[in-house]
């Protein structure tokens, strides 16, 4: 192989071995060689003649997964079953009269709510769950039936509705201390005819024995609940957090 330049660029380019690499121009256009940056990274060009990689269709909703349809081919589709917990709203008190989450609808067929760290500003205090409809929440003489089991000796209080006041909504808990924190898990369903809830709680009494169990209830005049609220038989909820997810089967 001679290296000798022969005063022909295509001849001596052949009598050293070279392609036609050696006349392109380092770039991103067309016929350009592209160089990797200084991270090793290429630089942005366009993949769409690349083999073997199945690109994701476009549009979608939130919540859809992407479902082979045929030989490589895939569309958005709802996810099959059902079953996933959606957010629907996170509201978190700071020394506020109640705390609400809207957003409910018949998108869900059950709800979870969830309480964390609720303490109410004032010792003694009973915390209530109330749930609403587009107009208003529901206030009504007699309307929340709530059956618990609870306190460290197991004792049952059977069923009881509220009489006065702030009393109107599911009873979680009767004497809060304003030094401890109530946590737990309620499921509302909405069937019937009916608004129903189940869970439990937890959180210590005003002489610091712990105070938790089951929570059961019904309201018959709700049967459309688009939004809960969380309050404090008086006074305010200093801090804690009320969550709701909906969760749908189809």
């Amino acid at each position: 192989m001679s290296l000798a330049y022969t005063g022909d660029a295509a001849t001596t380019r052949t009598n050293l071995g070279l392609g036609d690499a050696a006349t392109k121009t380092v770039g991103t256009g067309a016929g350009n060689i592209p160089v990797l940056d200084g991270s090793g990274k290429l630089p942005a060009v366009s993949g769409e003649n690349l083999t073997g990689i199945v690109a994701l269709p476009t549009g979608g909703s939130v919540g859809q997964v992407v479902t082979n349809t045929a030989a490589g081919t895939g569309t958005w589709q709802d996810a099959a079953g059902g079953g996933a917990w959606t957010l629907i709203g996170s509201v978190t008190a700071s020394n506020d009269a109640n705390i609400t989450v809207t957003g409910l609808s018949s998108s869900f067929d059950n709800y979870v709510i969830i309480l964390n760290g609720v303490q109410p500003s004032s010792n003694g205090q009973g915390i209530y769950l109330r749930l609403g409809d587009v107009t208003s929440f529901y206030t009504s003489n007699h309307a929340y039936h709530t059956m618990e089991v609870y306190n460290n000796s197991s004792s049952y209080s059977g069923f009881t509705r509220g009489t006065s006041g702030l009393n109107y909504g599911f009873a979680l808990h009767k004497n809060m201390s304003s030094s401890q924190l109530l946590n737990g898990s309620i499921s509302l369903a909405t069937n019937q005819g009916k608004s129903s809830v189940h869970g439990t709680m937890e959180g210590r009494d005003t002489s610091g024995q712990p105070r938790g169990g089951v929570i059961i209830g019904s309201i018959s005049d709700i049967t459309n609940a688009t939004r809960v609220m969380l309050i404090a038989q008086t006074g305010n909820i200093a801090t804690g957090r009320l969550s709701v997810y909906g969760i749908s089967h189809t």
